[in-house]
């Protein structure tokens, strides 16, 4: 059970890196262009690792486990991905890295109607704490006039941010049930197979006709991002993630990923000049120590 946080908790400390890369390259390429090319290269690297040590295991699939690979390779690796680079584009890192951080609240919704795991006693109260720090934190000065551009931008990466939340909670439960019969290698080959597939079909036909910019993805202005998205905050990040989300519920794995908004807020604010104001400093806050407190009462006797 202590491992399976531990290996959560690394894999939450890769993702918090996962901006430093991801942010600059939307300054070159479509948020779908991203995501399909970050799992291409990710599933070129998992590959030739499963079907070694698993080629026996890969395909014996029940049908409720194809349901989960739809929607946690489909709808976790591939939309919510969009969704979450869109929203880097409207709102800023900070913001939208904060708000995906709600996650814990739909995970423990779903995992208790479809796995069975109760929540905590307090769960209620600190979550309803916990969605007004996150609008606190959407909208520090309280204005919800988006009559204006600036204001119209900023909604929109409010509302991809939640969108993409919402879905990488429900991939959560998705992959905690795959987990039940499958080793961690398949089921994140699972995820990038069916991610590259749907999005490559996706951008292909809504690309068609268009030239795809290889001579930019293999310059030294985007490759060494490129692959440090596919490899270290990618598909190693994800491998780590399902071998500690194996030992231990969903419930619990989602409030260790909280390291995660941790590590990228403080890379963000350090490396790429993020800003926060002190309303969202205090709303971050808030938002930690509400979380934290549901999961609390769980690890006492």
């Amino acid at each position: 059970m202590k491992s399976g946080s531990i290996f959560v908790g690394l894999a939450a400390v890769l993702w918090g890196t996962d901006t430093l890369a991801r942010y600059p390259l939307t300054k070159f390429f479509d948020p779908l262009f991203i995501v399909w090319l970050e799992h291409l290269a990710g599933l070129l690297l998992i590959l030739p690792l499963v079907i070694w040590k698993h080629k026996n295991e890969i395909f014996k699939l029940k049908l409720k486990e194809v349901f989960a690979i739809i929607i946690f390779g489909i709808g976790g690796a591939a939309i919510a991905n969009i969704f979450y680079t869109t929203s880097l584009k409207f709102s800023g890192t900070a913001v939208s890295i904060l708000i995906v951080k709600l996650q814990p609240l739909f995970v423990l919704w779903s995992a208790f109607l479809f796995l069975g795991e109760k929540p905590t006693k307090n769960f209620f109260p600190w979550g309803i704490v916990a969605i007004i720090a996150a609008i606190l934190l959407s909208f520090p000065e309280l204005d919800f006039d988006f009559k204006s551009k600036g204001a119209q931008d900023h909604i929109k990466g409010v509302l991809y941010a939640f969108l993409a939340m919402a879905i990488w909670g429900f991939s959560t439960v998705a992959g905690k049930y795959f987990l039940y019969r499958h080793s961690a290698s398949v089921t994140t080959l699972w995820r990038y197979l069916a991610a590259t597939l749907s999005l490559g079909v996706v951008y292909f036909l809504i690309n068609k006709g268009n030239a795809t910019p290889w001579g930019l993805v293999f310059s030294a202005h985007t490759l060494p991002y490129l692959l440090y998205l596919a490899s270290i905050a990618g598909v190693v990040a994800m491998g780590i993630y399902y071998k500690g989300l194996k030992l231990i519920p969903a419930s619990k794995a989602t409030f260790v990923e909280l390291i995660y908004p941790l590590t990228a807020v403080i890379l963000n604010v350090f490396i790429l000049n993020a800003e926060l104001s002190s309303v969202q400093v205090i709303a971050a806050a808030l938002l930690f120590i509400s979380l934290l407190l549901i999961i609390i009462p769980k690890s006492n006797p």
